[in-house]
């Protein structure tokens, strides 16, 4: 394939705001690579005249930082393309009060209202401002609870596949005013016909779908969870049949906690690329989305950025492949591979393996832990992180520019040595009235706290090196959350022990499967820190 757009995506929008140095040196790298574009996602995280709320105390990036940004991007041929939200996904802006007029629900902006498009407006004119490329990516995705919520109040009923074209329609109006060609996510066009089935197939979409979608605006097919080329091919005919210009954007997995996913991010793409080859789709990006507080660094899946573009150009000898990522990069393709934490030391074949959710058990709860369940009770994920720990402190040593990288999964994986089956071990050790194993579980509540507070302040020193400061105060909630619980739970065994309590009550209740099937009751892998950390409102 040649000739097109290919280009990455980075998640600027969920706490980790890549900072422009950041940018500068990871622009370095996909030039190298041989990538043509990026896009910095931004819901809010960037200024607009006149919005002094919009990303405020977010890191947004300032008008010189942007623009200094496309200028450096444009000297090693790397266009950047402005990429915001124009519908849905713009909850952290709602949150202030200052924008109630123009808010359909928490996450939605209202259609049809003047000072949504005055608004929307000063978002396009911002861009106009910063970027000298003439795309812009208008997202738009997701919205599905389009025109139900103050939208219905002031309208009643409505058919919201039409509220949404004719929204499309004045903020294509407004992109071309500022000599922009709009691109967009496709989600809403299938999501609103089917029931919010995206991916459903079979399906013939009617003609007046293709009819109601702008010639001169972009559909970006976005697809991350399929193994199957066939399967990509036929969402891209789909799009085929109602555009002329359709995009794909694949997924880089960096959106499950702290670890990377390598190994699947390239098995997909490879899938993918093969359809968009096969299907005459040139324009394709590559997504590094940050789910949930963006614990992932960027450089963790430097291997699946760097595969996918030998894959794009027909290389697929990946001998050939790690050889050329150590003379491109001067790195070891096999210690990037280590960010996927569990993955390159588990033997699936022989049944040794473990649920990857180190995110999961990180934050898991001591005495409450809805997913310990999952735990296999034999000592062998302990064994597991021991043995990453020593990999990931070697990999430390030998790394040039990323040492605090693997320093922080050293550390990460010190912690979770001893916390991922913690609360596994302290509930079996409290229903079996074992008080020696009790007494030993204690001493390892104190010692993975502090485990812990090492992992923050490695964590810390990554994040400073990448990111602007603002979201960190999340990292800072959560593991100090975690720590404080930590102790707490030590402090109430202790008690327990000596007599002062006559029995922890959470400890009494039974551990159940978080999950009736049990295909999936051992691999909770889609992180989320909300459920992670308690059944209990948080």
């Amino acid at each position: 394939m040649s000739g097109g757009v290919f280009g990455v995506m980075i998640d600027c929008s969920r706490n980790a705001v890549v900072k422009p140095a950041a940018v500068r040196g990871f622009i370095d790298r996909l030039a190298v690579m041989g990538y043509n574009a990026l896009m910095l996602y931004t819901e809010d995280t960037y200024e607009v005249a006149g919005e002094p709320l919009f990303g405020h105390f977010r890191g947004r990036y300032s008008r010189d930082e942007l623009k200094g940004l496309d200028e450096y991007a444009a000297g090693k041929g790397i266009e950047l393309i402005p990429c915001v939200q124009t519908l849905a996904h713009m909850g952290k802006m709602l949150h202030w009060a200052h924008y109630s007029d123009i808010a359909d629900t928490d996450d939605i902006l209202l259609a049809d209202e003047e000072k949504t498009y005055a608004f929307i407006e000063r978002e396009i004119a911002a861009c106009a401002d910063c970027f000298t490329s003439r795309r812009i990516h208008i997202g738009m995705d997701e919205a599905i609870m389009l025109g139900l919520g103050k939208y219905l109040r002031r309208h009643g009923p409505c058919d919201r596949f039409t509220v949404l074209t004719r929204h499309l329609g004045r903020v294509r109006d407004i992109c071309r005013r500022y000599g922009f060609r709009p691109i967009m996510w496709s989600d809403m066009f299938f999501r609103l016909l089917y029931d919010n089935d995206y991916y459903g197939l079979g399906k013939e979409m009617p003609d007046y779908v293709k009819a109601a979608i702008p010639e001169d605006v972009g559909l970006v097919y976005w697809d991350y969870y399929h193994d199957e080329r066939e399967r990509y091919e036929r969402h891209i005919d789909a799009h085929l049949a109602i555009s002329d210009d359709v995009w794909f954007a694949g997924g880089i997995w960096k959106w499950l906690g702290f670890h990377a996913c390598n190994r699947k991010s390239i098995e997909r793409t490879e899938k993918a690329l093969a359809a968009c080859r096969n299907k005459g789709v040139n324009n394709i990006i590559l997504t590094l989305w940050g789910d949930d507080g963006g614990e992932c660094s960027i450089n963790a899946v430097l291997p699946a950025l760097f595969a996918s573009a030998k894959i794009y150009r027909g290389e697929t000898d990946f001998s050939a492949i790690k050889r050329e990522f150590f003379a491109a990069l001067k790195e070891r393709w096999d210690d990037f591979m280590l960010c996927d934490m569990a993955l390159p030391y588990c033997d699936y074949d022989r049944g040794e393996w473990f649920n990857n959710g180190t995110k999961t058990m990180l934050f898991s709860d001591v005495f409450l832990g809805v997913y310990d369940s999952s735990v296999r009770g034999d000592g062998f994920e302990r064994e597991c992180f021991r043995a990453a720990a020593a990999r990931f402190a070697a990999a430390k040593k030998r790394s040039g520019k990323f040492a605090v990288l693997f320093a922080s999964y050293e550390r990460l994986c010190r912690a979770l040595e001893i916390k991922y089956d913690l609360g596994y071990r302290v509930r079996k050790a409290y229903r079996e009235g074992d008080r020696a194993s009790l007494s030993a579980a204690a001493r390892d509540c104190t010692l993975a706290s502090r485990r812990i507070r090492a992992f923050r302040d490695a964590f810390y020193e990554l994040w400073v090196g990448e990111n602007k400061p603002h979201g960190f105060d999340v990292q800072d909630i959560r593991l100090g959350g975690v720590i404080m619980r930590l102790n707490a739970c030590a402090a109430r065994l202790k008690k327990y022990l000596a007599g002062e309590e006559e029995r922890i009550e959470e400890l009494e209740e039974p551990m159940l499967p978080f999950d009736d099937d049990p295909a999936v009751a051992f691999r909770p892998a889609f992180s989320r820190y909300i459920q992670a950390a308690t059944p209990n409102k948080l």
